[in-house]
C-alpha cells in the first residue's frame, strides 16, 4: 500500500464519521499557540482554506507531485505580508494537523498511519526550509555552498 493510500485509509472513519477535523484543529492550534488567534482575520474564510491547502499538499507529496514546493512557496511568500512568521510554526502547524486527524480517527488509527503522516509532513517541513532561504536570499544564492 502507498502512502497516499494509508493516509487515504486513515480519513475513511473520520469522515464516514461525519467528523469536521477543520474546528479541531484550530481549536488545538490555538490551545498550544494562543498567540496565533489574532493572525487570523477572516477565520470564517482562512481557517477552513489553511487546512484543506495543509491536507493537499500532504496527500499530493504522498503521491510524488512535483507541484508542491512551488505551492508552496507561494503560500510561505503570501504569509509574509501577515508579518514574520517563525519558520518552526509551519512545523508545529503541521504536527497539530496530524495529532488531530490521529484522534478524530480514534482506534482506527494504526502505525502506519501515523508513519505515512508523520513522513510527509516531514517532507513539506523540509520544503518549507528550502523554500524560506531562497525568500530570504534569493534563489542563486540559496542554491550556492556558502548561502
Amino acid at each position: 500500500m502507498s502512502a497516499y493510500d494509508v493516509m487515504m485509509e486513515s480519513l475513511e472513519g473520520i469522515a464516514l464519521a461525519d467528523i469536521d477535523i477543520v474546528p479541531l484543529f484550530f481549536e488545538r492550534l490555538y490551545e498550544r499557540y494562543p498567540g496565533e488567534k489574532p493572525n487570523f482575520l477572516n477565520p470564517e474564510h482562512s481557517h477552513g482554506a489553511m487546512a484543506n491547502e495543509m491536507m493537499t499538499m500532504l496527500l499530493a507529496l504522498a503521491q510524488g507531485e512535483d507541484w508542491v514546493p512551488t505551492m508552496m512557496r507561494i503560500q510561505q511568500f503570501t504569509h509574509r505580508s501577515f508579518g514574520d512568521i517563525a519558520i518552526v510554526r509551519y512545523g508545529q502547524a503541521l504536527e497539530t494537523l496530524v495529532d488531530v486527524i490521529r484522534d478524530a480517527a480514534g482506534d482506527d488509527w494504526r502505525p502506519a498511519h501515523e508513519a505515512a503522516w508523520r513522513a510527509q509532513t516531514a517532507h513539506l517541513f523540509r520544503i518549507v526550509q528550502e523554500n524560506s532561504l531562497a525568500i530570504d536570499h534569493g534563489p542563486m544564492e540559496a542554491a550556492s555552498p556558502s548561502g
